[in-house]
């Protein structure tokens, strides 16, 4: 008896079992990790990690699984948990998926504050409301914009190894 080999990596299909139960989350027509590698997902991270101030990362432990929020002081070991790496990376999709829609709420607000600055109480329109209404739209979409392709980046790599994981521990067929 011939053991099947795994299938070699690919375009994550809306069929597998990590993506199928997921909607939105999982990848939309067109998605892949490569996309967002061809637009600097991978440079962006590294941008936005090493600007971010220590006290508003998220303490997500990926070796760990573990996402504790902002009651830990950041660098503050997490104590020690029995999680098989399928878990981990479960977690991990759910951290992603969390910071996305703080991202999003993000840009919502953004947009309705634009809205609201670009016009005076009266209707008007002056250079100035143009002027702040711009520069907040500037503002809000540089501040979650990245983000989010770096989450739906991550997310959809955390999918794929989910679905070599349930590939691998699949039983075989004669």
């Amino acid at each position: 008896m011939t053991e099947a080999l795994p299938p070699p990596p690919g375009p994550i299909s809306p069929e597998s079992p990590a993506v199928s139960r997921h909607g939105y989350w999982g990848p939309l027509p067109g998605e892949s990790p490569k996309l967002y590698e061809a637009i600097g997902a991978p440079a962006l991270q590294r941008i936005i990690l090493d600007r971010m101030p220590e006290n508003l990362r998220g303490n997500f432990n990926m070796h760990a699984g573990q996402d504790p929020g902002r009651d830990v002081e950041p660098g503050t070991p997490l104590p020690p948990v029995d999680l098989t790496r399928q878990e981990r990376l479960e977690n991990f999709v759910a951290f992603t998926k969390r910071n996305e829609i703080i991202h999003m709420i993000g840009l919502t607000a953004g947009g309705l504050m634009w809205e609201s600055c670009s016009t005076l109480p009266n209707g008007e329109t002056r250079w100035w409301t143009i002027a702040a209404a711009s520069i907040l739209g500037v503002i809000t979409l540089v501040g979650n914009v990245p983000p989010i392709i770096v989450q739906r980046y991550n997310r959809l790599r955390a999918y794929r190894l989910l679905d070599k994981m349930s590939a691998a521990s699949a039983p075989l067929s004669d």
